[in-house]
């Protein structure tokens, strides 16, 4: 049902940009369809970090959960840019807004004013 949405979602846009925010984006297929791919990564150590302190998993459910996935050089492979979320939020969005200037900014129609 997520993939079918997806699509609609893409074929009933008319926006100059859709972000699509899926963790299997690469496994489902969808990567294929995206003109940029950004990939996001951290240590299975700050998953298992992260997934203890939001998501009151047990660190076993946690574990489990990072091993379901595939692995990051997989994703990274497939990325046109690689976000690191090791570091601050200030770091993050820095990332973001360099992926935003290399990967989507150029193909956007700048329209001149009337």
């Amino acid at each position: 049902m997520v993939f079918a949405g997806i699509e609609r979602r893409i074929a009933g846009t008319t926006a100059p940009v859709l972000v699509i925010d899926a963790i299997r984006l690469i496994e489902a297929g969808l990567a294929d369809r995206c003109d940029a791919v950004w990939v996001v990564t951290c240590s299975a150590e700050l998953q298992r970090e992260r997934l203890l302190a939001s998501r009151a998993l047990t660190a076993e459910q946690a574990d489990l959960r990072i091993a379901a996935q595939p692995p990051q050089a997989e994703k990274t492979r497939r990325a046109t840019s690689v976000i690191s979320n090791t570091g601050s939020i200030e770091a993050l969005a820095e990332q973001v807004e360099a992926a935003w200037r290399r990967d989507v900014a150029p193909h956007l129609v700048q329209s001149s004013p009337p």
